[in-house]
């Protein structure tokens, strides 16, 4: 990162203006850690505290708060002789966190069709509806942003910070290999299908039928990840 300054310090600093309403040590860690899950900083990247203070022209206290809240969300970790660097998740990281995922989003949905929100309700429609209207049109771009909102709604329609907390944390994970899973034929289409069906679960007030079929579909995005994982493996080889 060292010798990339001054692209690194542009784009620092339109972060912080898009996110001007949070303290600079809050920023600082929401741009590292939003580079590693972009994949801009790749698994075993170094990350030095002078290099990063440097690069975003901050002072080294920040940047070493930063890194320490990251090796507590698991992102990064401490190595003996390299010092700080991404930490690279492997499949059983990634099979633990859709199975979490699975069961607090779960929970999530269970609570907003037994609330039975009609603005909620009507939030979802809107968003499910735009993400038909993507796929149909091949805007992959599209149908990423309103699949995000989809998820995003649920979260403020649920109401409970702790699990909101959680959530956001796993689909930090899972944002990495998102991707990957829907490299599998038909995994959009499936996706957008069993989104749909949450959806009517919801409208029914079904909380146990919504629950099931949030976890349904999170496990099922899980054995398309792992699907092409393995295949990938395989081709390595």
């Amino acid at each position: 990162m060292a010798n990339t300054s001054d692209p690194i310090l542009s784009t620092f600093a339109d972060f912080c203006v898009q996110h001007e309403e949070y303290p600079l040590r809050d920023l600082i860690y929401m741009y590292i850690r939003e580079e590693i899950i972009s994949g801009r900083l790749p698994s075993h990247q170094r990350l030095l505290e002078e290099e990063l203070a440097n690069c975003l022209s901050v002072s080294r206290t920040p940047v070493r708060e930063a890194l320490r809240k990251l090796e507590f969300d698991g992102l990064i970790k401490y190595h003996r002789r390299r010092g700080m660097e991404v930490r690279q998740i492997d499949i059983k990281d990634i099979e633990e966190i859709y199975d979490l995922c699975a069961i607090i989003e779960g929970y999530a949905v269970r609570v907003i069709a037994e609330k039975n929100s009609k603005k909620d309700i009507e939030r979802l429609q809107t968003l499910l509806s735009k993400m038909r209207q993507s796929i149909n049109d091949g805007d992959e771009a599209q149908r990423f942003e309103f699949h995000t909102q989809w998820h995003e709604a649920i979260y403020v329609a649920c109401k409970n910070k702790r699990a909101v907390s959680l959530l956001k944390k796993c689909n930090q994970y899972i944002s990495l290999f998102h991707l990957y899973s829907l490299e599998e034929p038909t995994r959009v289409k499936h996706a957008w299908q069993e989104h749909e069906k949450i959806l009517r679960a919801i409208e029914m007030q079904d909380g146990v039928l919504a629950e099931t079929t949030a976890r349904e579909h999170v496990l099922r995005g899980k054995e398309a990840f792992l699907v092409q994982w393995h295949h990938q493996k395989t081709q390595d080889n």
